[in-house]
């Protein structure tokens, strides 16, 4: 995957902590925390440090995705 595309620019911040923002419907908003482990075609996987648990995330309903330092 090129890092022209999204999946492919994720994929080289694998490791990161990042926070994703979602747009769901029309106006409802959401976001989730955690540690990128894996990138797939439409999809991005999240490790919460803080419930220990994985988060698979829908890539298309993504509108932010804020590389924590």
């Amino acid at each position: 995957m090129s890092i022209d595309y999204i999946p492919g620019y994720l994929r080289s911040i694998i490791g990161r902590n990042v926070r994703a923002e979602f747009i769901i419907g029309s106006s409802q908003y959401t976001d989730r925390t955690g540690v990128l482990e894996d990138v797939g075609v439409n999809y991005f996987v999240l490790h919460d440090v803080n419930s220990g648990t994985h988060i698979m995330c829908d890539l298309y309903s993504v509108k932010f995705v804020t590389v924590i330092l």
